[in-house]
């Protein structure tokens, strides 16, 4: 039986290489798309991003979950401090992933390299995996961004990432360095059962 991951695909560069690294591995990968905007633009990017995976890899019967996420993001901004909000974030896109695809993949996978952005911290990325309990598959993890967009432009995925653009709520100086401790304390500001419950009862699948 072909083993099955999950993708959080966000449209950029790295999210798109780490989704073909593990599909040329042999695995069968599915996605999932946290949709933060009204605009179908970003949507538009991540259905082309996974064709041209699709198309170089040979999958098929591929999954998109679709999620609206601005919500929990608003939530997020309104209630936490501002320079937790990517790590908050992060641990509640994976809380909702895990919950949707815990009976169907054997883990989670994602775009992350090591101190590229401030939630890939070494601290950082440890509280995020403190919030599930599925194995999170980072192939990117050693990688510096040259590699990856060597890998993303034979791919075919580069010409459609560069036009993705940046988070709306990415805070102006977000901590590089946090703990579970603190972490705890803001999450206790949010209703997080209900946001979990709301975002997946607004899924959409989409069939490539």
């Amino acid at each position: 039986m072909v083993k099955k991951l999950l993708s959080l695909i966000s449209g950029g560069i790295d999210s798109s290489v780490s989704s073909y690294m593990m599909a040329n591995q042999a695995y069968h990968i599915d996605y999932i798309f946290f949709s933060t905007s009204e605009k179908k633009n970003d949507f538009k990017i991540v259905s082309q991003c996974i064709k041209a995976i699709n198309k170089i890899t040979g999958q098929k019967n591929t999954k998109l979950l679709l999620i609206n996420y601005r919500h929990v993001l608003e939530e997020i901004d309104k209630r936490c401090p501002k320079n937790l909000q990517c790590v908050l974030c992060k641990r509640m896109m994976y809380r909702i992933a895990e919950k949707i695809g815990r009976k169907k993949y054997v883990a989670l996978l994602t775009g992350e390299s090591l101190g590229q952005v401030a939630s890939q911290t070494f601290e950082n990325l440890v509280v995020e995996d403190d919030a599930v309990g599925m194995i999170i598959i980072r192939p990117l993890i050693g990688f510096d961004k040259a590699e990856i967009i060597k890998v993303a432009r034979k791919i075919g995925t580069l010409k459609y990432s560069d036009k993705h653009r940046p988070c709306d709520f990415v805070p102006k100086k977000p901590r590089t360095k946090s703990n579970i401790n603190e972490i705890a304390e803001a999450e206790k500001k949010l209703e997080i059962k209900r946001l979990i419950r709301d975002a997946i009862k607004s899924k959409e699948v989409i069939k490539f």
